[in-house]
């Protein structure tokens, strides 16, 4: 949410800008230059003929005093420096038109020199980490803003928890910008870098499991979050920018609720799916995935190709001197097919099982096909017929109705369960390894769906209530399962539609 004090801020023109476009910026960032290094080493303060000295001995050796003028004082108009008069008895006109007055860089003026510096060293300063320390330090921040009740304690927690959440949005915005440009996907197809292709990948496959393995208690602790003590704080912000500024608040109390509101549905979006688009947490584990299929890609085209062009003269030197040292001729002949392979091969075509009906039947199960065998040859091919489809009506029927009690009697199935509309897990002594299959894929569906609400394949809808942090153990015939404790409710929509 945009506040009145930030679109006044965007309406009004940024006049300590104006020196970095302007027509002679190479003098006015020369002089910056000059003000902001002298500033760093406290010696900030300047007479013209200092400032004269200086941009001879750096710029130019035929900058003029006449230059030096118009360029300062345009400088102090913009804001870039600030001009203070010395009040002391000159001797001479030159004294009086030079060194009554000395220059110094403002504030505002050493930010951008700070900026322009940090933009020179961007490719360095935009490398950014893949780290799974920092998520785990924002796991921790955010248990302890949720056990935190002190009214007092609830901002400088909160701000832990958003300094925090900047660093891990910081680091992997530009390490995947990093990641993705042009001149590393150029390095990556240079020879010298097969050299860490392995610790590479390893250091992104660690972060991804570590990360996963993380990643569903953090999102349930930052879900946990009370808003209610948003108020607290953004009322003891308030009350700390009161005393900071005399006063002169320039953020209403409600405007900085609604701040802190927002960071808090940035927090949570960064890691949860909406129905609009994925989450940038799911973006960065796609780019790292893509990134490991380069570099194993790469990596795989490049030793193809070592191999190609690879003289094998020293290997089959080495391969007939084992073959010298056997005497046994079996036993040459078994090395013979390890190293090159079977001589005489039978070749035989093996169609699917018609029994076969889906990629996931065990193929323990089925029954073997038969395969004819025909003659071989020009002219053995035998005539083929075209045969009509023949729908079998009352073969279609019964098949219908025993899917439909099949349907019905797992329905009934799941629904014992169930005490009224409820199914709560923890109370389930052993539950069938079927039913636990279904609740276990409901689950899955409508964890990270919008309220928790999925449409059923029988026809009804449920509702997911996570409980609590604690976990329980789901008996079932095959084993035990912990999981997190869920009571599944069954809900029916009225007349109009609503739930």
């Amino acid at each position: 949410m945009i506040t009145k004090m930030e679109v006044l801020i965007l309406e009004n023109k940024i006049l300590q800008a104006s020196y970095l476009t302007a027509e002679n910026v190479e003098r006015y960032r020369a002089m910056m230059r000059i003000f902001y290094v002298r500033q760093k080493e406290l010696r900030g303060i300047l007479f013209r003929p200092d400032v004269l000295e200086l941009m001879q001995q750096y710029y130019q050796p035929d900058y003029s005093m006449k230059e030096l003028e118009q360029d300062i004082e345009q400088l102090v108009s913009w804001g870039n420096l600030m001009k203070q008069q010395i009040m002391v008895q000159p001797k001479s006109i030159e004294e009086y038109l030079n060194s009554n007055f000395q220059y110094h860089i403002s504030p505002e003026g050493q930010l951008f020199e700070e900026l322009a510096e940090k933009l020179i060293n961007i490719q360095n300063e935009v490398r950014g980490e893949l780290n799974q320390n920092d998520f785990m330090e924002l796991y921790h921040k955010v248990q302890e803003f949720n056990a935190q009740n002190d009214d007092g304690q609830l901002l400088p927690s909160w701000q832990k928890v958003i300094e925090s959440f900047e660093k891990i949005s910081s680091n992997t915005t530009n390490y995947i910008s990093y990641i993705n440009n042009n001149a590393i996907n150029t390095h990556l197809q240079l020879e010298s870098f097969i050299i860490y292709k392995d610790q590479f990948v390893r250091y992104l496959q660690d972060f991804i499991i570590i990360v996963q393995n993380l990643y569903y208690k953090l999102l349930h602790e930052i879900e946990r979050i009370d808003q209610e003590k948003f108020v607290a704080i953004a009322k003891a912000s308030y009350e700390k920018n009161q005393l900071r500024s005399f006063g002169q608040n320039e953020e209403t109390e409600e405007e900085m609720l609604q701040r802190i509101k927002g960071q808090y549905q940035a927090l949570l979006y960064w890691f949860k799916d909406t129905e609009e688009k994925a989450s940038t947490y799911q973006n960065m584990m796609e780019q790292t995935q893509i990134m490991i299929g380069k570099i194993t890609d790469f990596a795989r085209y490049y030793g193809s190709e070592l191999k190609q062009y690879r003289s094998r003269k020293k290997d089959y030197l080495k391969i007939a001197q084992w073959f010298m040292q056997e005497s046994d001729l079996k036993q040459a002949h078994k090395m013979f097919a390890g190293i090159f392979g079977l001589q005489h091969t039978r070749h035989f075509y093996v169609p699917e099982s018609l029994q076969s009906t889906s990629n996931r039947d065990d193929l323990r199960d089925l029954a073997p096909a038969v395969l004819s065998l025909g003659t071989r040859g020009r002219g053995a091919r035998s005539e083929r017929k075209s045969k009509p489809v023949k729908f079998d009506l009352e073969l279609q029927k019964k098949q219908q109705k025993e899917y439909l009690e099949k349907q019905e009697a797992q329905k009934q199935q799941v629904l014992q369960y169930f005490d009224g509309n409820k199914l709560d897990l923890e109370s389930v002594k052993l539950m069938d390894k079927t039913t636990r299959g279904i609740i276990l894929k409901w689950i899955s569906r409508g964890y990270y769906s919008s309220k928790h609400l999925l449409q059923t394949e029988y026809g009804f809808m449920v509702q997911l209530h996570i409980q609590d942090n604690r976990p329980i153990v789901l008996k079932s015939e095959d084993g035990n399962l912990q999981m997190p404790h869920i009571v599944i409710e069954r809900v029916e929509r009225n007349e109009s539609g609503d739930l």
